[in-house]
């Protein structure tokens, strides 16, 4: 089993770098599973970029039917500087809801 560096974006600003296991990237069950970090159900992955490195975001794609919903700053930014790293465009170009960038690469211990 592989550890991957997580670092989950809330909608507040706060930022938390954990290690998630998992075989091919983290694992979504489990009390430290991605859903429990996301605090949701659904996860959708798309991608993300920061400091000139790819990564891939998990965003709660439950976020936009939260009551209210919060636009997650930090997650929006990393997906449109990934959006326009890759020469592609979006209908909808903000992420609501907490969100995680994800370091494929597992970490070498």
């Amino acid at each position: 089993m592989n550890k991957y560096k997580v670092t989950i974006l809330y909608c507040n600003g706060k930022v938390k770098d954990v290690e998630v296991q998992g075989t091919d990237g983290p694992e979504f069950q489990g009390d430290n599973g991605m859903y429990k970090h996301l605090d949701c159900s659904n996860i959708e992955i798309t991608g993300a970029r920061y400091k000139d490195k790819n990564y891939d975001l998990y965003i709660d794609e439950e976020g936009r039917f939260k009551n209210p919903p919060f636009l997650n700053v930090s997650a929006t930014e990393y997906f449109l500087d990934w959006l326009d790293h890759e020469g592609r465009m979006t209908m909808i170009p903000n992420i609501v809801g907490h969100a995680a960038l994800v370091d494929m690469e597992p970490i070498d211990e």
